[in-house]
């Protein structure tokens, strides 16, 4: 029966070597796990932030794409010299006014055209004509204006217009 006094104290430490055994292998499991979260958890990341910078460049070209549309309405290009001189004569014709463009500067290298014209109609219709041009869509701005009055033939207006150009 001699025997009888090892089981106990060689079964709790067999039952205390097997907890601790468990115990090793839960803690590597529970390392392991936390590892791949971890790693994960970085992938995810990686992956926002790079959704982020691509929804960036897309707002991007957007925008730019935006602009350039502003910039085609407000500046003059080289190829739409015509119809913006005809869009100044109507701005005209809508206040009973009869423009008449006397020359275009050939300087749209350098950011801006000068339109020189002649103007006769109405004072009232001359004035609000040349705020109308002046608050029109595209980008002028008028300079050596003279308005004279012709007597019985009404008012005339002489002077340029300055209009920003599109320069690409």
């Amino acid at each position: 029966m001699k025997y009888r006094e090892f089981i106990i104290p060689i079964l709790s430490i067999a039952i205390v070597i097997v907890v601790l055994a468990l115990y090793v292998w839960w803690h590597q499991e529970l390392t392991e796990t936390k590892l791949k979260s971890t790693e994960t958890i970085t992938q995810v990341q990686t992956l926002i932030h790079q959704r982020e910078q691509g929804k960036q460049q897309l707002d991007g070209a957007g925008g730019l794409a935006a602009i350039e549309a502003l910039l085609d309405r407000h500046l003059v290009q080289t190829e739409t010299v015509v119809s913006f001189l005809q869009h100044i004569e109507d701005v005209g014709r809508a206040q009973n006014v009869l423009i008449e463009v006397s020359s275009v500067s050939d300087t749209a290298d350098t950011g801006k055209i000068e339109v020189s014209l002649k103007a006769s109609g109405s004072f009232e219709g001359i004035m609000r004509t040349l705020g109308s041009l002046e608050n029109d869509t595209y980008a002028l701005s008028a300079k050596n204006v003279t308005v004279t009055d012709r007597a019985d033939q009404g008012w005339e207006m002489v002077g340029t217009l300055v209009a920003l150009t599109y320069i690409p």
